[in-house]
């Protein structure tokens, strides 16, 4: 992907959460394949990004698919320069 299709494919994540937001449906989950390290890392930044740290429990690493499509947005662009 070149950095145009990165910011364009970050722009459609971010409104796709709006939509699953209102959508009350979170059925999402992580693939089969992560390891539960690889969850645990995802689930912490999602977090921290989020700005609620103080929700991250290693024993629930759930989390809604809105928010999933959100912050996969916003790492799509994280590194981009300003």
């Amino acid at each position: 992907m070149n950095e145009k299709q990165k910011v364009l494919a970050s722009v459609m994540l971010d409104k796709y959460s709006i939509v699953l937001a209102s959508n009350v449906c979170n059925d999402w989950h992580y693939p089969e394949n992560w390891t539960e390290q690889e969850k645990a890392e995802f689930c912490k930044g999602y977090h921290d990004w989020n700005g609620d740290p103080e929700e991250f429990d290693l024993d629930n690493l759930h989390l809604p698919d809105f928010g999933v499509a959100a912050y996969l947005a916003h790492l799509m662009v994280e590194s981009e320069p300003n």
